[in-house]
Formats: C-alpha cells, structure tokens, sequence
C-alpha cells in the first residue's frame, strides 16, 4: 500500500513539475513577438484609437492551466507598439488592453488614454519561471541603469531605468500619473509578479524619458550616457 502510495505522489510531483515549468514552453509555441512588423503605422495608429477592455483581475498568478485555456494567436489589433531592453534580451510588443490573452504575448497597457513619451506610461507583464520568457529576467535585474525603448513605427521613446521596487500588490500608486510629476519627467512603470506563480508581492521597474527620435529601419537603439559604460 505504501509503495503505491509512493507511486501516486510521484506522478502527481512529475506532473506539478511539468505544469510549473511547461508554461514557459507553452508560451515559446504560441507567442508571435515579431508581429509588429506585419502592421503598418496606420494600423497601429488605428489599434491605438480602438476601444479596450481593462480586466484588472488577469494580474494573477500565472499556471499552465490558464494559458491554455487562453491559448490563442495574438491579438493584432490591440499591438500598438514595441518593448525592447537589449540588455536583457527582452523585445515584446505593447498590447492594449488588460486580458488574459494579451499578457500571454506581451506586455499589456494598464489604462486606457496612455500616451507614450506623455505622463506615466503604465504596462503589466507577467514574471515566467522559464528564463528568458516574457519578463523573466527583470527578477534578476542588476541595481542599475538600463536602457529601455518603445517604438511605434513612427518614433522611438528612449526610457532609462531608474527604480527596481519590491511591492506588495496593492501598490498602485507607482502607475499613477503623479509619480511622473514627481519625477519631473515622463515615465514608464512596468508591473509584474515578484516571484512567478505569487500573488501577493510586485516588482515595479520605474524608467524616465531620456530622449525621443523618429524611427527608422533597422531600428536604432541609442544608448545613454547612464548606460554606456555597460554596454558592448
């Protein structure tokens, strides 16, 4: 009886490990990071002005179960720009809207209205286990400047970091228009979980407007002066 027991607990451990580490994968199957250049700057000038809905309560704890049963194609009409960190070999498209779906394949807009290079531009994106994986390696991140850009077809907003913050999750106040007042300057605030599959605990990455100019292709992505120094 023990031995089956044993057995039991076994397989069910195997199948807890390959939930925990399979939706990384699962992701990896259906994202389409590069779907920005099938659009055109009309289109996401018209994905931008397109209504959205705001589903606060897909900022949860992520597990395989979930993204399968939000298994679909990336919504194309809600992409209206680019993320890029180089640094951290991060490129994923800016989708509008908070849903379940769009958080699958990118990073999503809080509120609706944002503009970017104007007041605090607020993003969500879930924090994978598997590395490299949407926002995976903000957990990571260095205490120290990193260059941050976002692109529309039309310009590339230059961020640069500026605060790592370990929040609980009701610290919503850092996606609020007047932490830029603060700042002084246009920001972007990315929210994410501080450990995958947890709730209860945030991790904000605050970045400043460091500069703007129009967008060309290839795409340059200047670094600052902050951020020379470390990269090649």
């Amino acid at each position: 009886m023990r031995k089956k027991l044993g057995i039991v607990f076994l397989i069910l451990a195997i199948i807890m490990f390959a939930l925990y580490f399979g939706s990384g994968t699962i992701l990896k199957i259906i994202q389409n990071p590069d779907a920005i250049n099938e659009l055109s700057v009309d289109e996401l000038e018209e994905n931008t002005d397109r209504e959205a809905i705001f589903q606060w309560d897909a900022i949860s704890a992520i597990d395989s179960v979930s993204i399968l049963s939000n298994a679909k194609p990336i919504n194309k009409d809600a992409i209206i720009a680019q993320m890029v960190m180089p640094e951290l070999e991060i490129d994923l498209p800016v989708l509008k809207g908070l849903n379940a779906q769009n958080l699958n394949h990118g990073v999503a807009t809080l509120y609706d209205g944002l503009e970017l290079g104007k007041g605090n531009f607020a993003l969500a994106g879930h924090n994978m286990a598997t590395y490299n994986v949407l926002l995976n390696r903000l957990y990571d991140m260095p205490d120290r400047p990193f260059d941050l850009y976002i692109y529309d077809k039309k310009t590339v907003y230059h961020y640069v970091t500026y605060a790592k913050l370990h929040t609980d999750q009701y610290a919503f106040q850092y996606t609020e228009d007047s932490e830029a007042e603060n700042r002084g300057k246009p920001i972007v605030s990315i929210l994410t979980c501080d450990r995958p599959y947890e709730e209860d605990q945030r991790i904000f990455i605050m970045a400043e407007l460091y500069d703007s100019y129009p967008y060309s292709e290839p795409i340059e992505l200047k670094p600052s002066e902050a951020t020379k120094q470390y990269r090649n």
